[in-house]
């Protein structure tokens, strides 16, 4: 049964998703050095697999995902496959660790971001864009890692926020 409450914070996500989606097309996607360009999304994700059950947080995860996909202009599956890997990523760490502490949320948005740069790095050489991985490459996608890991707490807990 479907009520206000549900529709009140089904609105409330989504708009803040379309709030995280506006600032990483016109601020984080500009930043200057690439390990700074985190992706929002991928944390609001990592958010909606703590809170949500696992069929929500999947159906959520590929929805978002094609958004994501269909705003970038190129339908990689990228964006879909790594946020259901981080949906499935989430729900098992969920049966082993308490998440609700920051510090654990924080090692997990990495981890995941980490996975996002893995399937970024083969999506690229599918794609024949990069020949061989650099040393750069590498240390730009761990920063990035860092730097997610850093804000994951802040994306969390505005995402918790809205489901409350």
């Amino acid at each position: 049964m479907v009520s206000v409450r549900h529709v009140v914070g089904l609105c409330k996500v989504t708009m803040y998703a379309i709030g995280l989606m506006l600032l990483q097309i016109h601020l984080v996607s500009r930043l200057p050095y690439q390990s700074l360009r985190i992706d929002l999304l991928l944390l609001l994700i990592v958010a909606l697999a703590l809170e949500l059950p696992f069929v929500v947080s999947i159906t959520s995860a590929i929805c978002l995902g094609f958004v994501v996909e269909v705003c970038s202009g190129r339908f990689w599956g990228l964006h879909v496959s790594s946020y259901v890997i981080t949906v499935l990523v989430v729900s098992k760490v969920l049966l082993r660790f308490e998440m609700q502490n920051p510090l654990y949320q924080m090692v997990v948005a990495g981890c995941c971001g980490l996975i996002q740069g893995g399937l970024l790095v083969a999506f690229f050489w599918m794609d024949q864009q990069i020949p061989t991985l650099s040393y750069t490459m590498v240390a730009s996608l761990v920063a990035r890692s860092l730097v997610m890991m850093l804000v994951a707490p802040i994306v969390i807990h505005g995402a918790g926020w809205c489901l409350e």
